[in-house]
């Protein structure tokens, strides 16, 4: 298809003229048979036609390559987007230029979409691997462990009292887990409803930075609090926001050394800041650009913690289900810094 178009749009001009050209020999010859010219001269005018259709065809079919020829490589451009061929690109000239650029877009476009879809692809495959291990691991443990009771009589009071608060431990990881999960579908849900109060920021986020440290594993952690104005008036879903302030700090404590300082900010200037950074561990270029999107790994379930592995994705949700914005910035062995504006 891609090389016969040349040659059938030559064959229709041709036809044309020579159609045309056979009627006007035709024409001038039943004239000349009815006059009294003589034979040489009728020869001339009989070929001067044919001489015109010489020409004719000489130069249509020159016309038609240089009309269909760019539109060849505008055809075989469309067949390279249909079978995924998105590298090749073409000379943005001649009288397809408009097309040309149009065709070259489309596939850097195309091309941008699937190396985004594989690395999704990638990172929802990781993510619910991940997701299914979390799931596996405190499954085992309360298997194990109710295999034990059902199996054995001879426990002591504390050795039951021990698998009980173990199987119970894992239980709540689990539901913790699809709570989150239904949380991060609820919040991409475009029909989602929240629940907006307009309420003090300063006293909310204080507020739950008491709970983190009234948590007696955290208790002796270093979380301080700071603000420009005492009163901060914004409409915002209060459980929402609590849990958008739980789990940027609890991702904070879970992932850094027990010494690490987190500092919290409020500030109002034109707009209101919300500030949460740390002197922890930092975190790599890779998992940066993708800590919004991604299941976090370094879940620990024998570690007893509040966090999914969810908890980033679900505060990037949070944000976006607010119409607020949100920068992170953060370097190996120096810390991250993470800000919220209203």
């Amino acid at each position: 298809m891609k090389s016969n178009i040349t040659v059938k749009y030559s064959m229709m001009t041709t036809c044309i003229v020579l159609i045309v050209t056979i009627i006007n020999v035709v024409g001038i010859a039943l004239i000349l048979m009815q006059s009294n010219l003589d034979y040489a001269l009728l020869e001339v005018l009989v070929g001067m036609p044919i001489l015109e259709l010489t020409v004719a065809i000489y130069f249509g079919i020159k016309f038609s390559k240089k009309v269909t020829e760019p539109m060849k490589e505008v055809i075989e451009g469309v067949d390279n987007l249909e079978e995924g061929k998105y590298d090749i690109l073409y000379d943005e000239d001649g009288i397809y230029k408009d097309v040309k650029v149009k065709l070259n877009n489309l596939a850097r476009t195309l091309k941008q979409n699937e190396i985004e879809r594989k690395k999704i692809e990638v990172m929802r495959n990781e993510w619910i691997s991940n997701i299914t291990h979390d799931i596996k691991t405190p499954l085992s443990s309360i298997k194990g462990y109710a295999e034990l009771l059902e199996n054995y009589s001879d426990f002591t009071e504390d050795e039951i009292k021990q698998y009980g608060f173990v199987i119970n431990q894992k239980s709540e990881y689990i539901k913790e887990l699809v709570d989150d999960l239904n949380l991060t579908i609820y919040l991409k849900d475009d029909k989602k409803i929240l629940n907006l109060q307009k309420a003090n920021l300063v006293t909310e986020i204080k507020n739950s930075i008491i709970s983190i440290l009234n948590d007696s594993i955290y208790s002796e952690r270093e979380i301080t609090f700071e603000s420009n104005k005492n009163i901060v008036e914004e409409t915002f879903d209060l459980k929402l926001l609590k849990r958008l302030i739980d789990n940027i700090i609890y991702n904070a404590l879970i992932h850094n050394n027990d010494d690490v300082k987190i500092c919290v900010e409020v500030l109002k200037i034109d707009r209101t800041h919300i500030i949460i950074k740390d002197n922890g561990n930092g975190i790599s270029e890779y998992d940066l650009e993708n800590i919004f999107n991604k299941y976090y790994r370094g879940t620990n379930t024998s570690y007893i913690h509040k966090g999914s592995g969810l908890g980033m994705a679900i505060v990037y949700n949070i944000v976006k289900a607010h119409n607020w914005d949100i920068n992170i910035e953060s370097k190996l062995g120096e810390g991250t810094r993470i800000e919220i504006i209203i």
